[in-house]
């Protein structure tokens, strides 16, 4: 990477299946306890991510290539993984999310203010749209996400199918070959 050198990887994916490829590797990253590489994929020509340790091997190439600014910048304003991000993104939170989101932010220029008793408002220029849904359902309720509408109705969705599944177990059910 640090002699922007092209790699041949044999990859697995998910389901196991091995492809070869050859990757322009422009960041190394450490995201939620993963390590990975996003580059440039030269057989599908587009930016994509890559976790080390489904990599099975790495030749060198010999080839080299320009850093491109886009994939690093992509990474420093936290875009990992998907193309586009949601913009402009709002979320009502209480002092306790308040305290961690200046500790962790959810991106660099978050800004967060003051809006009732103990309730903060927290205006997120930019963020993976996985990442916000995440987020705001690991935070259990102390987080509502505002704006954009449409990432909150499927928050929503998201919400009323484990409230959905866990009240079925909840009444003696059993989901399929579920011992409990």
């Amino acid at each position: 990477m640090q002699k922007h050198e092209a790699l041949d990887i044999v990859y697995k994916d998910i389901e196991d299946q091995s492809s070869v490829r050859r990757i322009e590797p422009h960041v190394l990253l450490f995201y939620d306890g993963v390590w990975y590489i996003k580059g440039l994929c030269l057989l599908r020509q587009e930016a994509r991510v890559f976790a080390i340790h489904r990599i099975a091997s790495v030749i060198a190439s010999g080839k080299y290539f320009e850093p491109d600014d886009k994939i690093i910048n992509d990474v420093i304003q936290q875009q990992i993984f998907e193309k586009n991000n949601i913009h402009n993104a709002e979320i009502l939170c209480d002092g306790y999310l308040r305290n961690l989101l200046q500790s962790k932010p959810l991106h660099p220029q978050q800004v967060v203010m003051l809006v009732g008793a103990d309730q903060y408002l927290v205006k997120i220029p930019a963020i993976a749209e996985f990442e916000l849904i995440n987020w705001v359902i690991r935070q259990c309720g102390r987080a509502t996400l505002l704006k954009p509408v449409n990432v909150r109705k499927q928050i929503s969705a998201f919400a009323e199918k484990i409230a959905k599944n866990h009240e079925f177990i909840s009444n003696g059910h059993k989901m399929s070959n579920v011992i409990e």
